[in-house]
């Protein structure tokens, strides 16, 4: 790993560590910074988005958010997918874009139902016979 790929990843940590304590706009200001050095990683956009939403600033969560659809890759983690498409539909809502949010929200519900049919079943419980006592 290089440094700036080390650097990029510790950034990332951090602005994680200021969305889970409710600091936003730290948060944003961190992951502007990972977005210099990395500015089409979906992940970040994704993040910046999510900051920008919780900040009311809908509009430009929006267009943020979108910028990371299109930025998707193949190796994307299916979390940060099913963030996006939660935090697109939340932006679209509160921009009165019901249709866009329906739509957002449907693709996230159907996402989520194919990450979770492409894990292995759980195996048949084995029931032990009563014993009475």
């Amino acid at each position: 790993m290089n440094p700036s790929t080390s650097t990029t990843e510790q950034l990332r940590q951090q602005a994680d560590a200021l969305l889970q304590q409710g600091d936003y706009t730290a948060a944003l200001q961190v992951m502007d910074r990972v977005l210099a050095a990395a500015p089409e990683d979906p992940e970040a956009l994704v993040s910046r988005g999510l900051c920008l939403s919780r900040l009311h600033r809908f509009e430009e969560a929006l267009r943020c958010l979108e910028n990371s659809l299109e930025q998707l890759r193949p190796d994307t983690p299916a979390s940060i997918i099913e963030n996006l498409y939660d935090a697109l539909a939340h932006a679209c809502h509160q921009l009165g874009r019901q249709d866009e949010a329906s739509d957002f929200g449907r693709r996230s519900l159907l996402y989520k139902d194919e990450q979770a049919g492409a894990k292995a079943p759980l195996p048949e419980p084995q029931a032990k016979a009563f014993d009475g006592a």
